[in-house]
C-alpha cells in the first residue's frame, strides 16, 4: 500500500453508505419542510408520498428520520 498524502493514512468516521444515506435523509426532512408549509396538507399523506418517493418499507420510517434530523440538529 503505497501512502501519497496525509489524507490516505485518516480513517473515514463514515462509509459511503452511510454518507448517502444522511443525504437521503436531509433531503427527507428538506421537502418534508416545504410540504408542511402548503396549507391543508396532513402529516400522514406528507409521510405516504415521501415513503413511496424515496422506497421505504412504513411512513413511520419518515417520522423516524425527522426525529434523528432534529436530535443532529437539521432542519425539521
Amino acid at each position: 500500500m503505497d501512502i501519497e498524502k496525509k489524507e490516505d493514512l485518516v480513517l473515514r468516521r463514515n462509509t459511503e453508505l452511510q454518507e448517502q444515506r444522511q443525504a437521503r435523509n436531509a433531503e427527507i426532512a428538506e421537502e418534508w419542510e416545504k410540504l408542511r408549509r402548503i396549507p391543508g396538507q396532513s402529516r400522514g399523506e406528507i409521510a405516504r408520498y415521501l415513503a413511496r418517493k424515496y422506497g421505504l418499507v412504513s411512513q413511520s420510517s419518515v417520522y423516524e428520520i425527522l426525529r434523528q434530523q432534529r436530535k443532529e440538529g437539521g432542519a425539521v
